[in-house]
């Protein structure tokens, strides 16, 4: 493993403490200081492959040196250089060549055996990493997901792979899942794939993200509010998903390999390969991937989910250019899924809804059978995008960054129906999605850069079905700007972004049904955030991170107009064409030690919310819940509202290392949220979490290297600050899950060979999910066993010379 630092001769940044811990690394006890010591100790037998290569073309830098102790390792005109007599731990590196800024920097071994080490030229900033490295120095609460805690997420959701970060929380209804941050999910969370805005029909707690994990390469979550960076509905935080990266030499690097799941007797297989050309075609760059998945009905500890399997198809392609001064790059991806709506799920009435939620397990449960087969109700869902983009250089000190993107996400929602010949989808939403992003970057000295732009979105939704959510049309332009400056201890950074929304909302008069006149209602918002945040880094083991922002969104279009009964959702919605722009303030302070054996980070953050929009119930003149009937059945009825919210949290990580072969992780996040306008609580805030982790690291073992033992434990407490009259039920019990996972690579004949075997849930422990809907109706699945096996491959493509 790599990492490195941003700007400057210090030691590792805060976001090197709270970023790079995942990796479960074990500290470096101390080495000869070159091959010729004169120490009695026996020379260490592991070697190290560093690769030296320009960050902004991938071409490898000629005549560059590696520092190690007092030994000067020289790279050859591929910039590779082998660092051998390596004993194993930590070492640190300076990495200098001619002509760019040299960088200090950390490899583990033997977990790692080679790395690429990515410089830039003088004039810019400089990043270090390898492909499983930790991220650059940053003045955001920001982790990075990446390496081996990647591969034990494959074959899972997004949400799962968010979870590894602090403050990471998901949404689980049946097989969807979403990812929450800082108690912020759905329309108060964004995520960008590939570099674009991912944009879909993300209100409905069974809309989960339409993202395909096997393609990833990494996985980056920001926490706390992000408006200035990342523009509306920033608010809890980003979720930056990045495609595996181009090779930095001629030839093809890929995988290929397999999951298997035994609650719900799922497998998958996935492939993806990504290449360099060589030659005339030299700076020409390709990647594919595709991945296919298959689940029956889960299972909890006492009955199985009546169909809750999933069918999912996904692939991809991108060719990209690079020269000199300037880069493009094309790409497609198709990402489609059926899933089952859990039978159970589905009340008609209001007194079947209470009956269901008075009952220790769902009524018929006897009847339920695993099964592959879907049955009504279930979703259909499919989202393509298709990105150009492209890079300039403008001058020495000036970059240009444009990224066209168009989005089609397409959602078919089947429910129970009295007739078999009714096969037409009963709701049909499909989304239409333009991007045009337009960044600059401009360094005025070596301290000082700004960034600058723009983003511009036109969005067109068709709905067909009974009366539910209307068309609407969306049009969207966000200005930004963005100063850094660079001290030896320092770092600053300033920002400011202006948003203008404007919608048109199309709907039917009520008389006349389908024939009825169209109402036109505009609504149109705009915001101004700020944000100011202070990296202070006083020595190589203590730093601070001070930081000040604000987001703001505008009511989605489901909150403001919605009208009906969502699939599977006992109650009725009515949206609220009053509600008003939602603002955050958000304020936090971290601080971190890093020492050989002891690392961790602390984090308190404090949101103010004006103008928070949440669903509460609609109340009779008789002080009751009211309940609402329609064609299908009696349901309580909720609205839309605003009030102004307060949220104060705390996440902590701690690693312990007291030898190379041990690694300790605890993880504590806690949340307080309060409704400050009538001083009760907020509804579906998560309660604290305190998780644990064990890892056993082996000394390579003839074949087997980069072996590991993990033993996980998390404590998920009740939530006690709830109001009855916001939900259905109260939270559910404190509940203790325990999870086993092991590994190792086989490295004998041909390429190697990745295996893991992970048991979730190893107890079977009975439980419900206080965010999850399905805790209404049944307990979460039970225990449950995933082997994943893969295959890297690497095809070098031999150069012609002359």
């Amino acid at each position: 493993m790599v990492r490195g630092r941003r700007w400057g001769p210090r030691g590792p940044g805060l976001s090197l403490i709270a970023l790079g811990l995942v990796s479960g690394t074990a500290w470096a006890q101390p080495v000869p200081t070159s091959s010729t010591s004169t120490t009695s100790r026996r020379p260490c037998p592991h070697t190290y492959r560093g690769l030296v290569r320009d960050r902004e073309d991938d071409r490898p830098i000629p005549a560059a040196s590696v520092l190690r102790a007092e030994e000067v390792v020289s790279c050859d005109d591929a910039g590779e250089c082998l660092l051998e007599g390596l004993c194993p731990g930590l070492h640190k590196v300076d990495v200098i060549a001619d002509g760019y800024t040299s960088e200090t920097a950390t490899i583990t071994v033997p977990a790692e055996t080679e790395g690429i080490f990515r410089l830039l030229m003088a004039r810019y900033d400089v990043v270090v990493h390898a492909h499983r490295g930790r991220t650059p120095l940053e003045t955001v609460a920001k982790t990075a997901i990446e390496g081996r805690a990647l591969e034990l997420s494959r074959g899972e959701a997004l949400g799962d792979a968010v979870e590894e970060a602090p403050g990471g929380r998901t949404i689980r209804t049946g097989n969807v899942v979403k990812p929450v941050l800082n108690a912020q999910s759905a329309n108060r969370v964004v995520i960008i794939n590939d570099g674009v805005r991912h944009e879909a029909h993300k209100w409905g707690l069974d809309h989960g993200p339409e993202l395909d994990l096997f393609s990833a390469g990494k996985v980056e979550v920001v926490r706390g509010a992000q408006g200035v960076r990342y523009g509306p509905e920033a608010i809890g935080g980003v979720v930056i998903v990045s495609p595996t990266p181009y090779p930095a030499l001629p030839g093809l690097e890929g995988s290929i390999g397999s999951v298997l799941i035994s609650n719900g007797r799922q497998g998958a297989l996935f492939g993806n390969v990504v290449g360099a050309l060589p030659g005339a075609l030299e700076g020409l760059f390709f990647r594919g991937q595709i991945s296919a998945r298959k689940a029956g009905s889960l299972s909890t500890p006492g009955y199985a989910l009546d169909n809750t399997g999933v069918n999912e198809l996904d692939f991809g392609a991108a060719l990209a250019m690079r020269r000199e001064g300037s880069s493009a790059e094309l790409s497609f991806t198709r990402f489609g899924s059926e899933l089952g709506v859990f039978t159970g799920q589905v009340a008609t009435t209001l007194e079947q809804f209470e009956e269901i939620l008075r009952a220790p397990q769902p009524p018929q449960v006897d009847l339920y059978r695993f099964e592959y087969a879907l049955e009504r109700p279930f979703q259909a869902v499919s989202h393509q995008t298709v990105k150009a983009a492209g890079t300039l250089e403008l001058g020495p000190e000036t970059e240009l960054a444009l990224t066209y993107a168009w989005q089609l996400n397409d959602r078919q929602e089947y429910d129970r129906v009295r007739s078999s010949t009714q096969n037409a989808a009963q709701k049909s939403f499909t989304l239409d999605t333009h991007t045009l992003e337009l960044v600059g970057e401009t360094r005025f000295a070596d301290d000082l850069k700004a960034t600058y732009g723009l983003l511009a979105l036109v969005q067109s939704n068709a709905f067909e079905g009974a009366p539910f959510l209307p068309n609407f049309r969306r049009y969207a332009i966000g200005p930004f700007y963005r100063q850094e400056w660079v001290g030896d201890q320092l770092h600053l950074e300033l920002g400011m972004r202006a948003d203008f929304e404007y919608r048109r909302v199309v709907d039917r008069e009520r008389v006349g049904g389908a024939d009825g006149a169209l109402i036109i209602t505009p609504l149109d918002f705009q915001s101004f955030v700020a944000s100011t945040t202070a990296l202070w880094e006083p020595s190589e083991t203590f730093n601070m991170r001070f930081e000040l922002s604000s987001a703001a969104r505008p009511p989605s279009v489901d909150e403001l107009a919605i009208r009906g009964v969502s699939q599977g959702q006992p109650s009725y919605e009515q949206g609220n064409l009053e509600l008003g722009l939602e603002t955050a303030f958000h304020a936090g302070v971290a601080a971190g030690l890093l020492f050989d054996e002891l690392a961790f980070e602390l984090e308190l953050y404090g949101d103010l919310i004006d103008g928070f929009i949440f669903r509460r119930a609609e109340v009779g003149e008789d002080g009751q819940q009211f309940v609402r009937q329609t064609i299908t059945g009696a349901f309580p009825a909720f609205i839309y509202d605003q009030t102004n919210a307060g949220f104060l949290g705390f996440n902590g990580e701690v690693r312990i290392t007291p030898w190379p072969w041990l690694n300790f992780r605890s993880q504590l996040s806690m949340v307080r949220a309060q409704d400050l306008t009538s001083g009760g609580y907020l509804p579906f805030i998560p309660g604290d979490l305190w998780r644990n982790r064990i890892t056993v690291q082996a000394k390579p073992l003839g074949p087997l290297q980069a072996s590991f033992l993990s033993v996980e434990s998390s404590l998920a407490f009740r939530q006690t600050r709830f109001d009855l009259a916001q939900d259905f039920a109260p939270p559910p019990d404190t509940y203790h899950l325990l999870g086993l996972s092991a590994g190792t690579t086989f490295d004998a004949l041909g390429p190697p060979i990745e295996v893991s075997l992970e048991v979730q849930n190893a107890l079977n422990t009975r439980y419900r999910n206080y965010l999850s809907r399905l805790r209404y109706y049944a307990d979460e699945p039970g225990l449950s066993a995933l082997l994943r096996l893969k295959v890297p491959f690497e095809v070098p493509f031999d150069s012609p010379t002359g």
